[in-house]
């Protein structure tokens, strides 16, 4: 993926921990930085409790991610939760112009193998690039 102009939000859970070191988190870091993307989210967004030979113990993990290129037109913010999941909520500043029909194309991704998606994401940059402006 490269570096766009355009105002680019992706999210999803990633299955990756990012307050814990690992190998793949530090490939997720790597694409953001040369996507020139930024992690919105940044407290814990899942809660566990472990057995543990001295008790019960509670975990948490950051699992749920928001990548946006511009994070001044997103509003994260952590609202309730879902089994061991909190729920994020992100408002997105929009300007829209009323006059121009837009086309919004949303792709869920589970579906793609790995070098399907890498592929397909980067095709879907200019795509969704043409149909959605997030400018203020």
């Amino acid at each position: 993926m490269t570096k766009t102009d355009k105002k680019i939000i992706i999210g999803g859970d990633f299955n990756i921990d990012l307050d814990k070191r690992n190998p793949m988190k530090d490939q997720l870091e790597e694409w953001a930085l040369t996507s020139g993307l930024t992690q919105l989210v940044k407290m814990p967004t899942r809660y566990r409790l472990v057995n543990t030979e001295s008790g019960l113990t509670s975990e948490s993990s950051l699992l749920d991610h928001l990548y946006a290129n511009d994070e001044t037109s997103v509003t994260v913010t952590q609202e309730g939760s879902i089994s061991d999941h909190d729920i994020i909520k992100a408002e997105v500043k929009l300007s829209l112009n009323l006059k121009k029909r837009k086309k919004l194309t949303i792709r869920d991704w589970r579906f793609y193998d790995k070098e399907e998606f890498q592929r397909n994401l980067k095709n879907s940059i200019n795509e969704v690039s043409n149909y959605i402006e997030l400018t203020n």
